[in-house]
């Protein structure tokens, strides 16, 4: 899902003599003042040494933090939501960095960070960066309602993580040219979704005549969902396994 991690830590020597104003900052970073001052006030570079109200310096170390982030932003797909919660646990180390990028590659794991980093959605230009779904298999899955924007067209932490399977499956193969269409996907969502509305069926009938309080009933559902949710993949790898093997019986 990501590329190699290209930028090299420097010894900085942080000597008056090297501090740097925006305007050559800017110039060695390739990387304009607006958007340097959009990293600043987004908490993504620290704030420069001011010595006066109106003038701003910055050492050299900025020079590899700019072009840290440009590379997280333009190589690894990632949104600046996500750059900022990496240097937020790992700082501007490139070895830490890379270890995050190669973790992230498990997706319970990479969701637990943004839960606990507070990263709760994305913007579909960032959804579309960091998942790298193709903007046509984005536009079809949220016509089947599998990615779902919220009235200010942001993505939550579900719709993030089905994008990214979304574009997993094209990776290994399952591509249009050999006749796998978004909708094998939005067939798993559909049949899912059914199943779901059964299940929840067969609970509120089998409580209807059960004297428990509306309480109950709600952790009695959440213990449920819990069960339900850690069984559903084991099932479901069990039939795809069985119909897979008669398959290459009747020499399919």
């Amino acid at each position: 899902m990501h590329g190699k991690l290209s930028i090299q830590s420097k010894t900085k020597d942080t000597d008056s003599k090297n501090l740097l104003k925006m305007k050559e900052l800017s110039e060695i970073t390739e990387v304009s003042s607006g958007t340097i001052r959009y990293y600043i006030q987004q908490g993504l570079l620290p704030q420069p040494y001011r010595p006066h109200k109106n003038m701003a310096y910055y050492d050299e170390s900025y020079i590899d933090k700019i072009k840290l982030i440009k590379d997280l932003q333009q190589n690894h797909y990632l949104p600046l939501s996500v750059i900022k919660m990496i240097i937020e646990e790992s700082g501007y180390d490139p070895t830490k960095i890379k270890a995050w990028l190669n973790q992230s590659e498990d997706f319970s794991w990479f969701e637990s960070k943004m839960e606990e980093n507070g990263v709760e959605s994305m913007t579909k230009e960032e959804l579309l960066e960091f998942s790298r779904i193709d903007p046509e298999d984005f536009h079809a899955a949220v016509k089947y309602n599998m990615l779902l924007p919220d009235k200010n067209g942001r993505f939550d932490r579900e719709s993030i993580k089905l994008a990214m399977f979304a574009s997993e499956l094209r990776k290994i193969g399952l591509t249009v040219e050999r006749g796998f269409a978004i909708e094998f996907l939005v067939l798993h969502y559909e049949m899912l979704e059914f199943i779901a509305r059964k299940e929840i069926d067969v609970f509120a009938k089998s409580i209807l005549n059960n004297d428990m309080t509306a309480q109950e009933v709600q952790e009695l559902a959440d213990k449920t969902l819990d069960i339900a949710y850690q069984l559903a993949p084991i099932v479901h790898r069990r039939f795809l396994r069985k119909f897979l093997n008669e398959m290459r019986m009747n020499g399919n």
